[in-house]
């Protein structure tokens, strides 16, 4: 009755319903045809702000099916919606998350290339047991660029030994990839420590790239690296590569000292 009645209101009360329907958990009990056409119709021609409340609310449901139609219809839109609605927001699914979490990753090729790289963000915030699927993706050089990105950000948190190597080969930009592959690979390199992944990131300091040199150096500062580890690169001439590294030391330091270390 409540939904007969909301969806001849305008999109600001339609709006404030579906937030209703959020703050109540109505559908983690039942999602009536009529609701769920309304809540469709609401993203499909609504704005961002209606998009975000619609989608809160079916999050809170325990239907991993309802969930995957909904980021199909909010999909085909061609408005802006901001990721995290989505790869955050489905962090708070009140169901089945490994059910809805397969699910999504068996069909994501039915999604746009953003759309699947806010399902593999959400996937990294959420399990570390998707590393073999990943892998696969990461592998296949005729996958998006950005859908590979995404990958290399997953193991870049979640480690597995089998990914190192194409991290690595992109850190080293050995087969002349577009630039962003060795910038994402640098990042992601500081979740495998080791003397090989140290020489990569160090050799990147002298990079011309600032994101590069920025990447590098910030990484070796997540691994800890020392003064003397660094000695080549403060005596030597390259003074773009020495102030990028420096520059870490010196956050270092003033951290330190306001916790008092």
């Amino acid at each position: 009755a409540l939904t007969s009645a909301y969806r001849k209101k305008d999109e600001i009360i339609q709006t404030y319903y579906a937030a209703f329907l959020r703050k109540y958990g109505y559908l983690r009990y039942v999602a009536p045809p009529a609701l769920v056409a309304n809540m469709k119709d609401l993203v499909e021609d609504g704005g961002v702000f209606a998009c975000e409340h619609v989608l809160q609310a079916i999050y809170t449901s325990r239907n991993e099916e309802l969930v995957y139609e909904m980021l199909k219809v909010l999909d085909e839109k061609e408005d802006f919606v901001h990721p995290k609605i989505v790869s955050d927001g489905l962090l708070y699914f009140k169901g089945d998350v490994g059910a809805l979490q397969r699910l999504l990753l068996e069909r994501r090729k039915e999604f746009s290339v953003s759309m699947q790289v806010n399902i593999i963000t959400y996937l990294r915030f959420a399990s570390d047991g998707y590393c073999e699927p990943l892998f696969e993706i990461l592998q296949d050089v005729k996958e998006h660029d950005e859908i590979r990105f995404a990958c290399m950000r997953y193991f870049g948190k979640h480690r597995y030994e089998k990914a190192f190597r194409i991290l690595a080969d992109c850190a080293k930009n050995a087969k002349g990839e577009r630039i962003e592959y060795c910038v994402v690979a640098l990042t992601a390199l500081r979740n495998y420590p080791s003397q090989k992944t140290f020489e990569i990131l160090r050799g990147k300091l002298n990079s011309p790239y600032w994101f590069v040199r920025y990447n590098a150096a910030e990484s070796l500062e997540v691994l800890g690296i020392r003064y003397d580890e660094m000695v080549e690169i403060f005596d030597g001439t390259d003074r773009f590569a020495r102030e990028m590294i420096q520059y870490q030391f010196d956050q270092r330091y003033a951290e330190n000292k306001e916790k008092g270390l």
